[in-house]
């Protein structure tokens, strides 16, 4: 995890993140061990008189356990470093894609520590099972008989379960956190970010960052490309100041502060509900003059039971309202609007922002260059477009839907596989019976349905498992935002859809294999 002392994430947020990132892992790796002991469930048919035949000789239950235990760790040890190797191979590639710096370099000690406790613990997790079923086969049983029976059938369908329910919450989860992050993006801030450029002017120059402002206005003043100049005294995003009272309820209200210069308000299109904006036809430096957002105004208006708040502020006789704007995001969508109160000051600030003509962008940003070496001299020009500035905020959870997009198709990858695999076996065991059903008059999606309807089941069965789960998981993710979707059932019949569509694909392609080999052949024994 790496911490940003400024961002707006909280502290909660990020450790509910990783509980949910913590959750993704778990059940990534727990669908691929579930795999390895429905694979060695359904292989088993033919290691039964192996085993019947060792426990005649004298082979103990124990001795059996550890031989099917070491033969899952050897597993483990052999993929070990053919993991090692992709990981090397596919680490610079995850960076770029995730915006991350991560690295195979630590302590010696620590990483075979790691490696030692994930081998044992993954080949116990996997191998336990089929090792205590399989030594618990009595010899007379499986040497009498000419199959392992169906001693396994149910606990493989529970594998199955679990499998299908740990891809439909994750399938789930990624489909609400999509769409919240679509919300995000799309929903309208109260303001225009476009064709704007944001200059930092912090205060690491020779040059003052009011002396830079004002240069800038005059230097570019009949610039045709450069529409508008404002500034701020922060970046934004950023409060400047916070106050706090208790009103007549009896409850603690809180009011902000910031400091934005002339046109700012222009400058972002933000729309005027009463009064007016900052003007230099004004005397708005002495006394106090502010512009109020409609949140700071209903508040105001709720405590002092006017009808307009415009004029001198209540119990502050040399503070003065303005203006008042419609509602704007200020800070990002983890957080409501605030009550916030704008006071002319931010041409001495950290921020300046310059509206140009989409006509010649990359004409403007030069002249911008140009005029900064000129106000400036040698020091760093350092720049952003301002919708990317703001989207910058949202970087962060862009980065975990990427994450978590990786993680829900590796894991709906290996439960496939799995899935495939034990597809496979059923439908060879199957293959007289299928032969027969094909004599009797049986058509392919008679028998199609015929196999399709159990792995139904179990994908209905896993779905009611799935959906509270994941309901909780992305609910907790997204509690931290000041504006959800709401989720709704599409979040949860498209995923189901989808992975009933990926299963009758498995299950149809290899029924369809098997029915178009000649039943002669298939009963040619009989």
């Amino acid at each position: 995890l790496q911490f940003d002392t400024r961002s707006n994430w909280s502290i909660s947020g990020i450790y509910v993140s990783f509980f949910v990132l913590v959750c993704f892992a778990v059940m990534v790796l727990l669908v691929a061990c579930l795999n390895y002991v429905l694979l060695s469930l359904a292989g088993s048919a033919s290691r039964t008189r192996e085993i019947g035949v060792r426990k005649v000789i004298g082979a103990t239950r124990k001795m059996i356990r550890f031989q099917f235990l070491s033969e899952s760790i050897v597993i483990i040890l052999i993929s070990v470093p053919v993991s090692l190797l992709l990981l090397y191979l596919i680490l610079p590639e995850f960076n770029d894609f995730m915006g991350r710096s991560l690295t195979l370099t630590g302590s010696g000690s620590k990483w075979i520590a790691a490696l030692a406790f994930i081998i044992l613990f993954t080949g116990i997790l996997a191998g336990g099972y089929p090792a205590a079923a399989l030594s618990h086969l009595l010899p007379q049983k499986i040497l009498k008989s000419n199959t392992s029976g169906n001693y396994k059938a149910r606990f493989s369908g529970l594998l199955i379960v679990f499998q299908f329910t740990a891809c439909l919450v994750m399938l789930i989860c990624a489909v609400i956190m999509y769409s919240q992050m679509k919300m995000i993006q799309t929903r309208d801030l109260g303001f225009n970010k476009e064709q704007i450029i944001a200059i930092s002017t912090k205060n690491d120059h020779a040059v003052s960052p009011e002396k830079i402002i004002g240069n800038f206005r005059n230097e570019l003043a009949s610039e045709p490309n450069v529409l508008m100049i404002s500034a701020l005294a922060f970046d934004f995003g950023d409060i400047g100041g916070i106050s706090s009272k208790v009103n007549g309820e009896g409850k603690q209200t809180f009011e902000y502060y910031t400091w934005v210069d002339y046109d700012f308000f222009e400058l972002l299109d933000i729309k005027l509900a009463e009064g007016r904006f900052f003007s230099r036809n004004f005397a708005d430096t002495v006394p106090r003059r502010f512009v109020v957002n409609q949140a700071f105004a209903d508040q105001l208006k709720l405590e002092s039971g006017a009808t307009s708040v415009l004029g001198k502020m209540p119990n502050r006789p040399d503070d003065e309202i303005v203006g008042v704007v419609n509602n704007f995001n200020f800070e990002s969508l983890e957080n409501e609007v605030k009550p916030i109160a704008f006071e002319l000051g931010g041409h001495n600030g950290d921020q300046m922002l310059v509206k140009v003509s989409p006509t010649d962008v990359p004409g403007s940003i030069a002249k911008l260059e140009q005029t900064w070496k000129k106000v400036v001299g040698d020091n760093k020009f350092t720049f952003t477009f301002f919708d990317d500035f703001i989207n910058n905020q949202y970087k962060r959870y862009t980065q975990w839907i990427r994450l978590v997009t990786i993680s829900t198709c590796l894991a709906i990858g290996i439960a496939c596989l799995g899935l495939l695999g034990i597809i496979s076996l059923a439908v060879i065991n199957r293959t007289k019976e299928i032969g027969i059903r094909k004599v009797l008059g049986a058509s392919t999606s008679a028998l199609l349905a015929l196999f399709s309807k159990y792995y139904l089941s179990l994908i209905v069965v896993a779905f009611v498992l799935a959906a509270p789960a994941a309901f909780y998981l992305s609910s907790k993710w997204m509690q931290d935002f000041a504006y959800k979707i709401n989720i709704g059932w599409t979040h949860y019949v498209y995923p189901l859809t989808g992975l009933i569509v990926l299963a009758l694909l498995i299950v149809g392609s290899q029924v369809i294999k098997t029915t178009k080999i000649n039943p002669a052949e298939t009963l040619r024994s009989e």
